[in-house]
């Protein structure tokens, strides 16, 4: 195996683990049996960036915290729609990460609803992948 493939290989491997960490991934089918629309609907709702889907190894998954009991957490297409970056990888960096701000992981501001929670990953989606000065 080449260093190019083993730097791949290694690199799907850390984000199957942070997915697994975060609660795991559902399929298609599973998406569309949870938000009660055709799996055809699943794939309108990615290409009109309402959705995460990440393929690891030929396979596609949607990460199951952009998801509450509701269906699709409250704001984050508009989220998703403001940030910058058109990697998977960089989007769930995004809302995994503890933002020192927030004091919390942005998926959580964003599940928690608040106003003020809300505004602010707002703010953090607009300058994500930027450089702010301080």
């Amino acid at each position: 195996m080449d260093k190019r493939a083993l730097l791949k290989q290694r690199g799907q491997e850390a984000i199957r683990q942070i997915l697994v960490a975060s609660g795991g991934v559902y399929t298609r089918d599973q998406v569309a049996a949870l938000l009660e629309i055709s799996e055809e609907e699943v794939l309108e709702l990615v290409e009109q960036g309402g959705l995460l889907v990440i393929e690891l190894g030929g396979e596609h998954g949607f990460p199951k915290w952009q998801f509450d009991e509701n269906g699709i957490v409250p704001r984050f297409a508009e989220i998703l729609g403001i940030l910058e970056t058109s990697s998977p990888v960089g989007v769930i960096r995004f809302f995994l990460s503890q933002s020192v701000v927030l004091g919390c992981p942005p998926i959580k501001a964003l599940k928690s609803n608040m106003p003020n929670q809300v505004e602010m990953v707002r703010l953090l989606a607009q300058q994500f992948n930027q450089q702010v000065a301080r």
